[in-house]
């Protein structure tokens, strides 16, 4: 997956999102921070770069599952790639976590489930440019630091993170060449985090919610008003 970094475009950050939901199927998304001036002169013709880019990528089969999104800002674009997967192991054969780390695998021992990614291979990010012996370099322009962030409906019982929210669930670990690069190890039990599970459930469904809300907000308000009305007619 992350050839669409390094073919697409380079001097860009990336955060690696992992979202595990309590029925184990798992979303994985792809958020990239593009400086404008690397997609175009103006907002109009990175419109037509991008809708490009990614018309063509929908065209090959490594991403045709996937669902890609864009927002503009003044000094960056945001691309957002997206791609749903049914359980843990068919999201254990994404391209990009295959790719990215040689040992990773899930273990299951009754109500525990155990998540290990080992042995980082950050090679996918070197440009293609090289010294007189041949080799690949890393270059300023090319993406040198990934953010990996797990999300979870269940409850954390261990966890190897430094950089850790414990009440949105939420486990980072950071991949930059200048440091040891870390193994990631979770495990979680099979207790709910219900409100996770509720606050996801909303954010969701808000193309239901917000008309339903303000179907039960302006029916409250009638109610009121009529209510309001009989008792100044009875008092006339």
């Amino acid at each position: 997956m992350l050839l669409f970094i390094i073919l697409f475009v380079t001097g860009c950050t990336l955060s690696y999102d992992v979202k595990i939901y309590d029925d184990e199927s798992v979303s994985e998304i792809f958020r990239l921070e593009i400086n404008n001036n690397l997609l175009g002169k103006d907002k109009k013709e990175i419109i037509v770069n991008l809708e490009k880019e990614i018309e063509e990528y929908k065209q090959h089969d490594l991403f045709k599952d996937y669902t890609f999104s864009y927002k503009i800002d003044k000094q960056s674009t945001n691309v957002i790639v997206e791609k749903d997967y049914l359980n843990l192991a068919s999201f254990y054969e994404s391209y990009f976590i295959k790719r990215v780390f040689v040992d990773s695998n899930f273990i299951k021992n009754k109500n525990l489930m155990s998540l290990n990614f080992k042995n980082y291979d950050d090679s996918i990010f070197y440009g293609y440019r090289t010294e007189s012996e041949g080799e690949l370099v890393l270059t300023d322009e090319d993406v040198k630091e990934v953010t990996f962030n797990f999300y979870f409906e269940r409850k954390i019982l261990e966890h190897n993170s430094v950089n850790f929210n414990e009440k949105e669930n939420k486990y980072s670990w950071l991949y930059n060449p200048n440091q040891e690069y870390p193994n990631i190890e979770i495990v979680y039990t099979a207790d709910k985090r219900y409100d996770i599970i509720i606050k996801n459930l909303i954010l969701k469904n808000l193309s239901v919610f917000i008309p339903l809300l303000i179907v039960l907000i302006t029916s409250i308000f009638l109610i009121v008003k009529i209510i309001f009305k009989i008792k100044g007619n009875k008092r006339i």
